[in-house]
């Protein structure tokens, strides 16, 4: 792309919906990601990002930005059908590469929960399986916390709690917020005894409480009938 993106946008004072999206067009076509990421940064208070939010997290994920489109994604008050439709066209791109590749495919762990946020969104726990073996067979699911998180969250939103019970007690750290994803997974699938036993653990072994797990407490022992704390 010839010329600063900054530049060209402060030339107008009149730099509006339309100037943003002719050049979010330019850097898809010239595969500019750090430009994208520019113009991010510069419409970053703007109403703009309200209208074409969506569109910026589909081309920074088409220019392999999985991770920043995955920031702005999170960082949205209220996402747009259109946002998830986003994260569903990137996880479309890697079913793809996957079986044109057969397996050769290689993905960061923003990539990987990006992806997984998208299955369980779409309650698809085959591709989320697909995901599971990937990050097994890289070390991922070892190493990188949130990526356990999100699988624990994917299964348990697929309804296969069990599976999500599985991974977390083979992940080497568990935190908060992996006991959060267990304890979350329980409590939407009604299995309220569960739930209490993993609060009760979660207490046991002196892993600090927050808001979401004494909510997901809250919960079960509500749906129990039973005194709480």
């Amino acid at each position: 792309m010839t010329g600063d993106v900054s530049r060209k946008v402060m030339l107008s004072l009149n730099s509006s919906v339309r100037d943003f999206a002719s050049l979010l067009n330019k850097c898809r076509r010239e595969r500019s990601l750090s430009q994208a990421l520019q113009l991010h940064d510069i419409f970053l208070n703007e109403d703009v990002l309200d209208i074409h939010g969506s569109r910026l997290i589909s081309i920074l994920i088409e220019l392999g930005g999985t991770r920043h489109a995955r920031n702005i994604f999170d960082k949205m008050v209220d996402p747009q059908v259109h946002s998830w439709d986003a994260l569903i066209v990137a996880l479309s791109l890697y079913l793809q590469m996957h079986r044109n590749r057969n397996n050769s495919i290689c993905l960061s762990d923003y990539a990987v929960v990006a992806l997984l946020k998208a299955c369980a969104s779409l309650k698809d726990v085959q591709t989320g399986y697909v995901l599971h073996m990937k990050a097994v067979h890289v070390g991922l699911l070892e190493s990188n916390t949130y990526v356990g998180c999100s699988m624990i969250d994917m299964y348990a939103k697929c309804g296969f709690i069990s599976t999500a019970h599985e991974v977390f007690k083979s992940l080497a750290t568990q935190d908060t917020v992996c006991w959060n994803a267990l304890l979350a997974g329980f409590s939407e699938q009604g299995c309220s005894k569960e739930a209490l036993e993993t609060f009760v653990k979660m207490q046991q072994t002196g892993v600090p409480g927050d808001v979401v797990t004494y909510l997901c407490g809250l919960k079960a022992c509500g749906n129990r009938g039973v005194a709480c704390f």
